[in-house]
């Protein structure tokens, strides 16, 4: 890790030294993949009350994109970053309950992570993410 010198954590056989995962996921691309699952746009499920899509691209841009509650807000446009935690909360526990959904997100997660492509993107050069989400 840049700056931090030393181990992070010293066990009695081994020191480990955390590295961050790359993670890198555009969001993009990560609402490409729902917009997919689901067959609607974006703009279809965005706002829609009830609809899990919003807070299925919230999860997955956590988990697959490594990005900030705040972040998520500000590229969704969702408001706080207390609202997308309770979002990510929220859809978490609806994941243990509904084992198609969970099976149909973890394939996209497992997808994601393994750097496989979404139609035409790839997950290396998604582009602009602005651009996708405010269609």
């Amino acid at each position: 890790m840049a700056g931090r010198e030393g181990p992070l954590f010293q066990g009695r056989f081994q020191t480990v030294v955390a590295e961050p995962v790359a993670y890198g996921v555009e969001l993009a691309v990560v609402v490409a993949r729902v917009e997919q699952l689901k067959g609607k746009t974006w703009a279809e499920f965005r706002d829609r009350q009830g609809d899990w899509g919003r807070d299925a691209v919230l999860w997955l841009g956590r988990q697959c994109g490594g990005k900030k509650l705040g972040e998520l807000a500000q590229l969704v446009e969702v408001g706080t970053a207390a609202a997308v935690a309770l979002a990510v909360k929220r859809f978490a526990a609806r994941l243990a309950t509904d084992a198609k959904l969970r099976r149909d997100l973890m394939k996209i997660r497992e997808d994601l992570l393994n750097g496989k492509t979404c139609g035409n993107m790839t997950l290396r050069s998604a582009g602009n993410s602005h651009s996708l989400l405010r269609r």
